[in-house]
């Protein structure tokens, strides 16, 4: 069988559906999962889905590509991605599957899978693919049940958190999973949870579910200030990747929150403590860890990867910059946003201090959030290609590991493909404004030769942000 070989990302798998990703594709998936996960010697996996409204029926269809296999499913429900990887630990031997467009518009959808207690790699992801085209299945009768792990999940989270003070604080759920779950958590731990979108809608009237982007934070800001709360935590569709506000409203991005973090788990950590980073991180953050006595490993991104490196490296913590941060010292190694913010709220209520004072303790450059340029599938990775055969010619230390990443004394700039969209993405950070505008003048000049085409979006962003 033939199917659109677009819907096989880097680290999951990802399409329109009824378009690229069609009903056949989803139950040849499940056939194909199912096959290897018994070559691996797994009798049964688990299975979640999000809030969408196309994945109940992808759910059926892939529970019937698994279980034709002879691969048991256990069936946890809507939950949040975390909540199945909690489930794959404690209840499915190590694998797992999560029907879930995370935060890409609500006509798509898409399956993060687990096999041996990790998440599925780019290869692996291509493999899968390569079975279905050669129809290479197993064969036999898989049995199904349910079990509910919210309750397992919620009470192991709000054991493994002490929150010393009540803290007010603003939850954006963005109609997404996260707000079945976190709620509970948050009340159990004795915040006072003020609660935005918490009611499930696929649609996701609201705002689009992605907390990394300023625009879509815009009711939670207001309802920080409004309410004088402690903190604001938003959450992306799936429940993933965390968003934060502190009580002044401003958002404060990931590295600064992985500075905080970082300096709370590397205090009771040994001297060089690795702590994992994709490449879109700020140079301040590697400068931060090592203060700390920590040891800053760059990877590429995606948060398979940043995952896979914690475990080659034992680090404690990793994050990817678009809001995935990950905990090994007391949690399971996994992106688990709602762990994430709670980590964060027993650092607030631990301190005499504001979250504000908290965060302005580290060094903040002048910076602007990713910029996501239209290109085409094929046309991004030439694009890359072409800037990493360039690089040589670009005054700073260049990093190709995952697009080109120039770091200068007062200033970085990266460019690399997107993994989940046709997209080139890109960021700047200088020291001062004007180091900012330099580099990212210098980057633009270099896209601009190599495609000329893109010099519209650059004029089009200029007018929109004037």
């Amino acid at each position: 069988m033939d199917i659109d070989a677009s819907i096989f990302r880097s680290y999951d798998i990802r399409g329109a559906v009824g378009r690229t990703l069609t009903s056949d594709a989803v139950r040849s998936i499940g056939r194909s999962f199912g096959t290897e996960a018994l070559r691996r010697g797994h009798r049964k996996c688990v299975l979640g889905g999000d809030v969408r409204r196309s994945t109940p029926s992808l759910r059926t269809k892939l529970t019937e590509g698994v279980r034709s296999t002879g691969l048991d499913v256990v069936d946890i429900g809507v939950v949040t991605t975390p909540i199945m990887y909690f489930a794959a630990e404690s209840l499915g031997e190590g694998a797992g599957l999560m029907i879930t467009g995370s935060h890409n518009p609500p006509q798509d959808n898409g399956i993060k899978m687990v096999l041996e207690h990790r998440a599925l790699m780019a290869d692996e992801i291509q493999s899968l693919r390569l079975r279905i085209r050669n129809e290479d299945y197993a064969l036999g009768r898989g049995q199904f049940s349910t079990q509910d792990m919210s309750d397992r999940y919620i009470e192991r989270v709000s054991t493994e958190i002490e929150i010393c003070r009540p803290l007010k604080v603003v939850g954006d759920f963005g109609n997404g999973c996260a707000g079945i779950h976190t709620p509970i958590v948050l009340e159990r731990l004795g915040c006072e949870l003020i609660p935005l979108y918490a009611r499930p809608d696929g649609r996701f009237p609201n705002h689009h579910p992605d907390p990394a982007r300023p625009e879509n934070v815009s009711a939670l800001r207001s309802a920080v200030l409004t309410t004088r709360a402690d903190v604001g935590i938003a959450f992306d569709g799936d429940g993933d990747r965390l968003g934060v506000l502190d009580e002044r409203g401003r958002q404060i991005w990931p590295d600064r929150l992985l500075m905080l973090l970082a300096e709370a788990v590397l205090r009771d950590s040994p001297q060089k403590t690795p702590v994992v980073l994709d490449v879109k991180w700020s140079s301040n953050l590697r400068r931060v860890i090592e203060s700390l006595g920590g040891t800053p490993v760059m990877c590429r991104t995606g948060h398979t990867w940043t995952k896979a490196r914690m475990r080659e490296t034992e680090a404690p913590l990793g994050g990817e910059f678009s809001g995935h941060i990950c905990f090994a010292d007391r949690w399971n190694g996994t992106d688990d946003a709602t762990y994430a913010a709670c980590r964060l709220l027993e650092l607030v209520a631990s301190s005499e201090h504001p979250a504000s004072a908290l965060f302005d303790r580290f060094p903040n450059w002048q910076s602007e959030p990713e910029l996501l340029l239209e290109v085409s599938e094929s046309d991004k990775f030439r694009i890359v290609d072409e800037l990493v055969h360039r690089s040589s010619k670009l005054e700073g230390c260049v990093t190709a590991i995952d697009g080109v990443r120039i770091d200068q004394a007062d200033s970085w700039a990266l460019v690399r493909a997107s993994n989940t969209a046709a997209h080139l993405s890109l960021r700047f950070e200088g020291r001062t404004s004007d180091d900012l505008a330099r580099i990212r003048s210098r980057m633009l000049q270099e896209l601009v030769e190599i495609y000329p085409a893109l010099r519209a979006q650059f004029r089009l962003r200029s007018m929109s942000n004037s």
